[in-house]
């Protein structure tokens, strides 16, 4: 299972900073610029949680449990940063 990260937390708080009353968001180079390394750190994290999926997908279909165990546990490790 995966929880909330630290990043989606920081990117709520920005984005609830910055919605004025009709729900507008409004963002300057200061805003835009705190968000840009929380993006990037997302994406990292996205890109190697579902890069691990694959592998153990790959290993499944491989038929090498041994494999598909060691992936699963990187990937419980990387869901228990995000919780």
């Amino acid at each position: 299972m995966i929880g909330i990260h630290d990043i989606h937390r920081k990117l709520a708080v920005i984005v609830q900073m910055n919605t004025d009353e009709e729900g507008i968001l409004h963002m300057d180079s200061v805003t835009i610029m705190q968000i840009i390394p929380l993006l990037k750190k997302n994406f990292e994290l996205v890109w190697k949680h579902d890069g691990l999926k694959n592998l153990a997908l790959e290993a499944q279909v491989l038929g090498d449990m041994r494999w598909v165990q060691e992936v699963c546990e990187q990937i419980e490790e990387l869901e228990l940063q995000m919780s």
